[in-house]
């Protein structure tokens, strides 16, 4: 029990390295999580064979997930504008010093990290819906879980990156997904949009993590080791190719004869 009042806990009692040392001890979890998650998913999904309306629902769990992704924007991708403005593209990439000297910014990175648990239930909504579940999206919600989870226990630079592109990425997206809960009708270019700002997000942490292998190639210090950067470029890699494939079956258009 002491362990998990240490996984959750509020600003005034968050401290980086009390959190940083918990989770070195408890991210596996997240491995169990994603697992049983992806059982219980394919599983529900065999099982539920009537379609269920949870407009409504639906509606205020994606209004509720739009406004914490726009209010974690707020907090860690404005903030990383401004750095990048002010100290460059280096800083932001290999500095982890914000983690201990920057206490709003590491609890947002802190909390962005354990939201991805909570996110694993926008596959009910699909299921309950009957909608096509998709590999891309149990794939990508199982292994972010996972990834961001290690995350909180070593706190490398670049995922100060991450939590900025996913924060602004999804304050858009969910906010999409609402208006389309309630049947309101959005412009296909903005879905397409959409799916190209996931694209770039992909490419960007692909670059992120080049760059810092690339610096620590050179002898240069950079707060990601190796095996960080290399697994992350391999997931970012794989999130890339299955939202373009998404993409191609969506909004391809097939050839008339």
């Amino acid at each position: 029990m002491e362990r998990v009042s240490n996984v959750f806990v509020s600003y005034h009692k968050f401290d980086v390295l009390s959190t940083q040392e918990c989770f070195q001890s408890v991210w596996h979890w997240s491995i169990y999580i994603g697992a049983i998650y992806l059982i219980v998913v394919y599983s529900a999904q065999k099982l539920v064979k009537t379609k269920h309306d949870t407009k409504w629902i639906l509606a205020v769990w994606n209004f509720c997930l739009a406004g914490f992704s726009l209010w974690g924007a707020y907090h860690v991708t404005w903030l990383l504008v401004q750095d990048l403005m002010t100290h460059g593209f280096d800083m932001t990439v290999c500095s982890g010093d914000y983690y201990l000297h920057r206490k709003p910014l590491a609890y947002w990175l802190y909390l962005f990290c354990l939201s991805k648990f909570p996110e694993l239930f926008d596959t009910a909504f699909i299921i309950l819906r009957k909608a096509p579940l998709q590999i891309l999206h149990t794939y990508h919600h199982a292994s972010v879980l996972i990834f961001s989870w290690h995350i909180l226990a070593y706190g490398p630079g670049a995922s100060y990156w991450y939590a900025a592109m996913n924060f602004l990425v999804h304050a858009i997206m969910y906010t999409y997904f609402c208006l389309r809960a309630v049947k309101i009708q959005i412009p296909l270019i903005l879905a397409k949009c959409i799916t190209s700002l996931q694209s770039v997000q992909m490419l960007v942490g692909f670059t992120v993590n080049f760059y810092s292998i690339y610096r620590k190639l050179k002898g240069e210090e950079c707060g990601n080791t190796y095996a960080h950067s290399i697994v992350a470029i391999a997931l970012y890699f794989s999130y890339f190719v299955l939202f373009l494939r998404f993409a191609q079956q969506r909004y391809s258009k097939p050839k008339t004869q």
